[in-house]
């Protein structure tokens, strides 16, 4: 399983949230593919390294308010 520290995966979301604007503006990107490279990219980031360095043995409960549900 992929282990990146808070601290990377913090950055590496920043980073790909700024650099396809930046890409769209230099030319390297058109303006029609830069929705999907956003999807893309949040799919690989966000959905990924989020569900990758989460521990599935971590038991948590719900609460409301410091009430348990």
């Amino acid at each position: 399983m992929l282990n990146i520290p808070a601290k990377w995966r913090k950055y590496l979301y920043g980073v790909s949230a700024a650099a396809i604007p930046v890409l769209v503006v230099i030319g390297w990107v058109s303006d029609e593919v830069a929705p999907a490279l956003i999807g893309l990219v949040n799919a690989v980031f966000i959905g990924g390294l989020a569900f990758a360095n989460t521990d599935p043995g971590e038991e948590w409960e719900m609460t409301f308010e410091g009430e348990e549900i």
